[in-house]
């Protein structure tokens, strides 16, 4: 996973109310009547245009922007994901970075050692039914013999 740059909420959020076929205005309307109180169009733009727009910090009117905008299952995780990450300083960002990278990478060895070992096992049993195999031949080639 790449490393979280500062406007990718808004970018996210931007795309998400265009999907969802809402202006501004229409997401404001909403998200006042999810929350109690007034949230204006202005508002709405700064946090998604503005040059210093932020996510919602509380946990309230994150997931009113999420239900207003639809978003359900995986987008609704980045959703969330990016605003959270949106306050977290530089250095722990960038530490997360590193460590979804290398969970990435044992994933993927993780999966590389198991189709390695669904061929092993494979081939165990392959190597199980010709000896039971080459067992019964001689079982048989023996009783030939002493008769």
């Amino acid at each position: 996973m790449k490393k979280t740059e500062p406007r990718e909420w808004q970018d996210f959020a931007q795309k998400a109310m265009e999907l969802a076929g809402l202006s501004q205005v229409e997401l404001g309307k909403i998200l006042s009547k999810k929350l109690g109180y007034q949230i204006s169009q202005g508002s709405i733009h700064s946090r998604i245009k503005g040059v210093h727009g932020k996510a919602p910090k509380a946990d309230d009117e994150l997931k009113a922007w999420a239900d207003a905008l639809k978003l359900d299952g995986q987008h609704r995780e980045r959703f969330l994901r990016l605003a959270l990450m949106e306050s977290t300083p530089p250095g722990i960002r960038a530490r997360l970075a590193t460590i979804e990278v290398d969970l990435e990478r044992l994933q993927r060895h993780l999966k590389a050692e198991k189709k390695r070992s669904d061929e092993l096992s494979a081939l165990v049993d392959c190597l199980r039914r010709e000896l039971a195999k080459n067992t019964a031949e001689a079982a048989s080639l023996v009783q030939r013999l002493q008769s």
